[in-house]
């Protein structure tokens, strides 16, 4: 799901030039996130670039992208595609899947359940090295609102803030999970489940200080949109909005190399204490909420390099 970032990011920094010509234009990218959890994923992309000449303002210069790709990560390899369409110059639409599988290095888990045993409630790991196929299809909608749009002539400086907003469906799977068993993807936290979720999220941005493109706050949300029971969600807190707070900044290395980096919070459910041994070792689904009001850690600190070729 972290590829979704690079996904809301690339009306504000693509610099393809599609909408230059009547022909298709197609351009390779090569894309490098790393972070401090440790992770890392590699991403190969090829655009192409679809022109649609509209006549209005709203519609000059818009177009249609596709981008098939490869997404290599420590555990997983996917094949991915992505495609947008800009109907109007303050909308994209979006959708995009990918399908691949893992397999488990050490004690990284890329594929596999995450089961509890029958007996004391304990998490374990159950899956092999290619054991199933694991998939994910969505589709969202990023708008786009900026002074100009709305005839607004702010003090010089002010003119550059902007609202970017993503709203997205997606339903991810594991070809080996039930309905209610959970699941590990690239070495998370192996509480994905077959279904469906959620995605928004907000950034407050401003473009062009000093030598950055952009510098921006986002606010994200997730929500798994079903799951078991509904007091049994609700007991665990799976029912809870997952929040990612971060700060964001973009500039250029080299005319061909992107660079953003990032720094996330996130919010924690906050589950009852026990003096009780192995306690701390328990599944998620057999663990209570202390209260509902979750609280705010530190995530992790990152870097998305795009290199276009």
């Amino acid at each position: 799901m972290k590829r979704f970032l690079f996904f809301l990011l690339l009306p504000l920094f693509a610099q393809t030039g599609f909408a230059q010509s009547a022909s298709v234009e197609h351009s390779p990218r090569l894309v490098l996130e790393t972070s401090s959890q440790p992770w890392a994923t590699l991403a190969f992309n090829w655009d192409f670039g679809f022109p649609l000449q509209g006549e209005t303002p709203l519609t000059y210069g818009n177009n249609v992208t596709v981008s098939p790709g490869l997404l290599l990560s420590p555990s997983s390899l996917n094949l991915t595609v992505d495609a947008t369409w800009t109907p109007v110059s303050f909308a994209e639409l979006s959708a995009g899947g990918r399908i691949g599988s893992g397999w488990n290095p050490g004690s990284v888990y890329g594929i596999g359940l995450n089961r509890a045993s029958d007996t004391d409630g304990a998490a374990f790991h159950d899956g092999d090295a290619f054991d199933g196929a694991l998939w994910e299809i969505g589709a969202g909608l990023t708008l786009l609102l900026e002074p100009h749009m709305l005839g607004l002539e702010l003090p010089h400086g002010l003119d550059r803030l902007f609202l970017q907003s993503f709203h997205g469906i997606s339903h991810a799977g594991y070809s080996r999970a039930g309905s209610d068993e959970a699941w590990f993807y690239a070495n998370d936290d192996g509480e994905n489940r077959n279904g469906v979720s959620y995605r928004g999220n907000l950034l407050i941005g401003y473009r062009q200080l000093a030598f950055l493109n952009m510098v921006g706050l986002m606010a994200q949300g997730d929500l798994f949109l079903n799951g078991p029971s509904h007091w049994h969600r609700s007991c665990m807190g799976d029912d809870l909005v997952r929040w990612t707070f971060s700060l964001l900044a973009n500039f250029n290395a080299h005319e061909r190399i992107d660079i953003t980096l990032g720094l996330d919070l996130e919010t924690r459910r906050q589950f009852r204490l026990s003096d009780e041994p192995g306690w701390d070792d328990l599944h998620f689904s057999h663990r209570t909420l202390s209260t509902r009001a979750p609280r705010i850690g530190f995530g992790r600190v990152y870097a998305i390099v795009t290199y276009q070729f």
